[in-house]
């Protein structure tokens, strides 16, 4: 859209000649009176007040948010985008989907991005997924700053630890802040999703999904 409300140093131009679609973060004030900040995301990097992550295909979308103690808003998306940009250092530098989707499905891929909590700087950001189609569909964020994610994947070759678990179709991974390093994944057997993942206080996980088999 050209007429999308963006903060401060936004390319109006830019966005009128993308034929795509964008995905955006929007900050507002406690009351919802004042957008302090806002960020279409699009593939041409930093234009100071908003970062651009632009070009998602067919199917661009934010699934999920979190923000942690400092503000700092890290979110997930999935993408068949293949030049978003990374943070040094990233888990993932690069988009690996090579095997054709299933059915009408686009080749889609995880992408998590950490933005300041002025929208202004891109702190972190990596792809997240394999040679084959997955999605990252939802995010939290423990005490520690750790990133928690869920989706789907007929990838079996994610990033993960070695010896991890990995049984097929749906997981939950935690990766460190700086989005470097997998700690921990779980797979969950084929023909099952994850949707969302919660974190309670005690720091166990919650999560739901969707499931087309019985697990005994």
């Amino acid at each position: 859209t050209t007429g999308f409300p963006v903060t401060k140093g936004s390319c109006a131009c830019q966005c009128a000649a993308s034929t795509s679609t964008n995905v955006f973060v929007s900050r507002f004030n406690a009351d919802g009176s004042a957008l302090q900040w806002s960020a279409l995301l699009s593939d041409v990097g930093s234009l100071n007040y908003s970062y651009w992550l632009d070009s998602f295909l067919s199917t661009p979308s934010i699934l999920s948010l979190a923000v942690d103690r400092q503000g700092n808003a890290t979110v997930a998306v999935t993408t068949e985008n293949k030049t978003l940009p990374v943070t040094a250092g990233a888990l993932q530098p690069a988009y690996r989907v090579t095997v054709p989707p299933p059915y009408a499905a686009g080749p889609t891929t995880g992408y998590l991005a950490t933005l300041s909590s002025d929208g202004t700087t891109l702190l972190h950001s990596t792809y997240y997924g394999g040679t084959a189609v997955s999605t990252v569909r939802g995010l939290a964020q423990d005490p520690d700053g750790n990133v928690w994610i869920t989706g789907g994947a007929n990838s079996t070759d994610l990033p993960m630890p070695a010896g991890s678990l990995n049984l097929g179709s749906s997981y939950v991974s935690e990766l460190d802040p700086s989005l470097t390093h997998v700690l921990r994944y779980y797979g969950v057997p084929r023909f099952a999703i994850g949707q969302t993942v919660n974190i309670l206080p005690n720091g166990d996980l919650v999560l739901t999904g969707g499931a087309n088999s019985l697990v005994t």
